[in-house]
């Protein structure tokens, strides 16, 4: 909370320094600390704009979000530093398509592959446990945030676990479709297992 006895001009050049000091922090990696002074210094930013932290859609605020979203990439926060960029994009379009898209666009990515390899764990749990339909379920999951992340070599690993789980649990035909549908992205990709669990499975089907 800003003290309303503050003048504006103050509290821009209080924003300014807090947020200055904020990112020294953050580049000897002392995060909690930078971006406690990061979020204090959007206080004042927004104060001087006659609005509040929430809303304010000054540039000085838009560069604090930024550098906040930076900092939270830096420890691979994802999720939090795309809710940050998201916010400008929200507040101010021409701020966001002017100065961070690209960066925003490789924050989307990040978190869409720090979601796959969540659920691509949780996948290989399953399937060491023979939970065969909860393994398929959470590698279909993280087969769509690999293809959101666009990390192609992952999504087929998935694909391939998945067919694997269809193949274990004597489901010859979904686990069949997988595989071709691997041969056509990549038909280099573990092309020995492929046609080893291929030969099988038309064995099976026969």
């Amino acid at each position: 909370m800003v003290d309303s006895s503050i003048s504006v001009s103050s509290c821009t050049d209080l924003a300014w320094a807090l947020a200055a000091k904020g990112s020294d922090l953050c580049k000897i990696k002392k995060y909690e600390d930078g971006i406690k002074l990061q979020k204090a210094a959007l206080d004042f930013a927004a104060y001087s704009n006659n609005s509040d932290a929430d809303s304010d859609t000054s540039t000085l605020s838009m560069a604090i979000r930024y550098e906040i979203a930076a900092a939270l990439y830096d420890q691979d926060k994802y999720a939090e530093a795309s809710k940050q960029l998201q916010k400008v994009k929200l507040l101010n379009p021409n701020y966001y398509e002017g100065r961070i898209q690209d960066f925003a666009k490789d924050v989307e990515k990040m978190k869409y592959y720090d979601l796959g390899s969540k659920y691509f764990n949780e996948a290989s749990h399953a399937f060491d446990e023979e939970l065969w339909n909860t393994a398929i379920q959470k590698y279909a999951d993280a087969l769509k945030m690999f293809e959101l992340a666009g990390s192609n070599e992952n999504a087929l690993s998935c694909k391939y676990n998945i067919g694997l789980c269809y193949f274990n649990h004597g489901l010859y035909e979904e686990a069949k479709q997988q595989f071709e549908e691997i041969r056509l992205k990549n038909p280099d990709y573990s092309k020995e297992k492929i046609d080893e669990l291929f030969s099988k499975i038309n064995r099976f089907l026969k």
